[in-house]
């Protein structure tokens, strides 16, 4: 059963809810109208004579204001216009003994207790016409029931921080004509791709899509993590949603390393030919562009048929209004800041200001963000919040925030704005030993003290689930604080280097490379930060970190004496199995060491290394990539190809193919993309696929062998599996938001409501 206190909608949102269930119950058509129309009057309708409705939501002063507005405004205008049935309905919660005092005080006008309709009531109408309750989407994503179905879903724990955020944020959200667009790119290709400026609104567009399919039996998948993450999670029997917010970000490096731009139009593609999956993914408009230019298979997949791009431009007067509207209704501004925005119609100012965005309208009406600024000079504060954007954070960072919590926000934006905090703590330390060297125990022990003061005001803090094992981490608040940071930090060499040699993670060194990549760092800051973050390894003996950040530097477009000044090939003479495991990283490393410095490496130490590398297997699968640095390795060093070692790699390479091809052939467009009936077409290319990656080895593997690899293969099984979409499915999320014409009224009326 139905129990709302309907404390989600705004009043113009209650006002529609209220006189959508009145029409129901009557069984009428009700004309509605603004404030300041008709004396007041919110609806009305003719039968036997003229029927007026007023609707109050007065969930914030509760009775007592309620009343007293009544005695003191609406009693007089009802007995003005003398209408032959006053029907009354509002959110406040009504005892008998209220009702009788508000029919007594409209007595006549009021027929009976049936035309005195609280929030009781209101919830015996929403179990009655359920598909009201459907339309206002804002109603139901805040119910107990909703709330209690995501709780007991075990497959989204992972994401239950996610669905918590969301679930906050729809009560500022407005359905504008994005969000449909959106849901109607997402009903037909399965998959959406939210682009625009920062600031526009996508993560929360994307965020309230996500929290629309809660409700429709699907599992939420929220990636934060490396491409690999969304491969491991796919359950083709599932109803699966995948959420994948900046999902080019400040990883571009990464995307477009080891060909995961490839993996990331693969799994779009399995998305779409698999009538269980759905993903909304989003990116700000020129990152996206820019992987266009430089991945020709983001152009070759046409992606764009599945991009929708947020303008700031494309939102109407009435849709700015709303928003506004609606983050003031909801805010906990006092009285005097919140009577700023209609003094002198100031609305009006904000809604036509060049920089009007989302993002700023959620700062000015965030009440822990004025502390100090007096209600005198709080419209001051908004005007200068307009023309400066960049303020807000810098008033923030400057004024309300102690350094020690800056040093940890710098640690999670330069960790490619995620990071485990048992990490972040360490990282901590190791800034606070280099920055507060005399007073290095007492900031050690506050660290705990400095992460609380961050969270909601420039982090954010999230548990995340996987199994049995509960990891927290720690993201900035919004994507501004990192865009802040950054910009703060662009030319400060020595700031960088100590946050980048302390952070000692691979996803801060794919950070440093992408800032550099990105234009947002200079090449003289660059190379010096990264001479920084090597001098403070150790290079005498290698680990996952110090491969990474050679690996790095090695592909890297350096030019070669910087690359050589910084990297020696004799640096990978000192590779030790107990402390590094093989991945094609370390292959790479030593492929350019060899060709770099070929007297170095004897044909022993290339067959031992070969032999260490195809040891790891015994503790993780190695894949295509992490064979093939081995097979060129052999390739520079004819008088081994002939030798055990070689045979045992081909081996190797033989039993992977024949355990995993048919898995590879899921991740391909190719199959998907021909129809059931092109069977023997679909065998013949994916044979020929294989055939080409065994050639990528040049080893000398036979026809049989190859044959051998592809035998567990029925390419028939990865064939398109056309579906029927669910209609109803496409109805439940159709909008049903009003056309409102003459939209200087609308907002003029809209702003008299408070």
């Amino acid at each position: 059963m139905t129990n709302y206190d309907f404390r989600a909608l705004n009043n113009e949102e209650f006002e529609r809810l209220a006189t959508d269930l009145l029409s129901k119950r009557e069984n009428l058509l009700i004309e509605r109208f603004k404030s300041g129309k008709d004396g007041g009057i919110d609806g009305r309708f003719y039968h036997s004579g003229e029927v007026i409705i007023q609707v109050k939501h007065y969930v914030k002063t509760g009775y007592s204001g309620l009343l007293s507005k009544l005695k003191s405004e609406e009693v007089a205008k009802v007995k003005n216009l003398k209408p032959n049935r006053y029907i009354f309905i509002t959110s406040v919660g009504l005892s008998p003994a209220n009702k009788k005092e508000i029919f007594d005080l409209f007595n006549p006008y009021i027929l009976s207790n049936n035309d005195i309709i609280g929030p009781e009531h209101l919830n015996d109408l929403l179990a009655l016409y359920p598909e009201i309750e459907r339309n206002h989407y804002k109603l139901w994503l805040s119910s107990t029931n909703f709330l209690m179905s995501l709780l007991n879903n075990a497959a989204i724990q992972n994401s239950n921080f996610l669905i918590e955020d969301a679930r906050k944020e729809s009560y500022k959200f407005i359905e504008t004509k994005q969000l449909q667009k959106a849901l109607e790119i997402l009903d037909e290709n399965k998959v959406v791709i939210i682009t625009g400026l920062p600031g526009v609104g996508k993560t929360t567009l994307a965020k309230q899509v996500m929290l629309m399919h809660c409700n429709r039996d699907y599992e939420i998948y929220h990636i934060e993590g490396s491409i690999s993450e969304i491969e491991s999670i796919y359950l083709k029997e599932r109803k699966q949603f995948f959420y994948f917010d900046d999902f080019l970000g400040a990883t571009l490096l990464e995307i477009f390393t080891r060909n995961s731009d490839s993996k990331i139009v693969q799994f779009i593609k399995k998305i779409i030919t698999d009538k269980n999956k759905k993903m909304i993914l989003t990116s700000r408009t020129n990152i996206l562009n820019r992987a266009k230019n430089l991945s020709e298979i983001f152009n070759i997949e046409k992606i764009e048929k599945k991009e929708i791009e947020i303008n700031v431009s494309d939102l109407t007067d009435i849709e700015k209004a709303d928003i506004l509207y609606n983050h003031v209704w909801h805010s906990s501004l006092p009285q005097e800041y919140i009577d700023t925005f209609y003094d002198n119609r100031n609305y009006w100012k904000i809604i036509h200001h060049p920089n009007f965005n989302p993002r700023l309208i959620s700062f000015i009406t965030d009440s822990d963000r004025i502390s100090g600024i007096d209600s005198s000079n709080f419209w001051s504060y908004i005007e200068n919040s307009l023309d400066n954007p960049e303020m807000i954070w810098s008033h923030c960072f400057n004024n309300q925030t102690r350094e020690e919590v800056i040093d940890l926000v710098c640690l999670v934006v330069f960790n490619a704005n995620n990071m485990e905090e048992r990490e972040c703590k360490n990282a901590l330390k190791r800034v606070f030993n280099i920055k507060y060297k005399n007073n290095f125990h007492s900031k050690v022990n506050k660290i705990d003290e400095y992460i609380k003061e961050s969270i909601k005001s420039t982090l954010n803090r999230s548990l995340t689930q996987l199994n049995k094992n509960v990891m927290i981490r720690l993201t900035p608040f919004n994507p501004s604080v990192s865009d802040y940071i950054i910009n703060r930090y662009a030319t400060d060499e020595t700031s960088l280097a100590l946050y980048f040699s302390a952070l000692k993670t691979n996803q801060s060194i794919n950070t440093l490379f992408s800032l550099h990549s990105n234009r947002k760092i200079n090449a003289d800051v660059f190379i010096s930060v990264l001479e920084s973050v090597l001098n403070a390894v150790d290079l005498k003996c290698l680990n996952d970190y110090s491969i990474h950040l050679l690996h790095s530097i090695i592909h890297s477009n350096l030019i070669s004496t910087n690359k050589n000044r910084m990297v020696y090939p004799s640096l990978f003479l000192n590779i030790e199995e107990e402390y590094l495991t093989y991945d094609y990283e370390v292959g790479e490393c030593v492929l350019w060491a060899v060709k770099n410095a070929p007297s170095l490496f004897s044909d022993q130490f290339i067959s031992d290394f070969i032999n260490y590398a195809m040891r790891s297997s015994w503790r993780y699968t190695l894949n295509h990539d992490d064979y093939l640095p081995l097979a060129h390795l052999i390739n520079l060093r004819p008088a081994i190809k002939g030798e055990e070692v070689t045979h045992e790699l081909m081996e190797h390479i033989k039993e992977y193919w024949h355990e995993n091809y048919d898995e590879h052939l899921s991740g391909t467009g190719k199959i998907q993309s021909l129809d059931y009936d092109e069977r023997s077409k679909a065998d013949d290319i994916a044979y020929d696929m294989l055939h080409d990656l065994i050639n990528e080895y040049d080893l000398p593997f036979e026809d049989n062998e190859i044959e051998y690899m592809y035998s567990k293969v029925d390419a028939s099984t990865h064939l398109y599996d056309s579906y029927d979409y669910d209609e109803d499915e496409r109805d439940h999320f159709h909008s049903h938001r009003d056309e409102k014409e003459h939209s200087e009224s609308y907002i003029n009326d809209l702003f008299q409501k408070h």
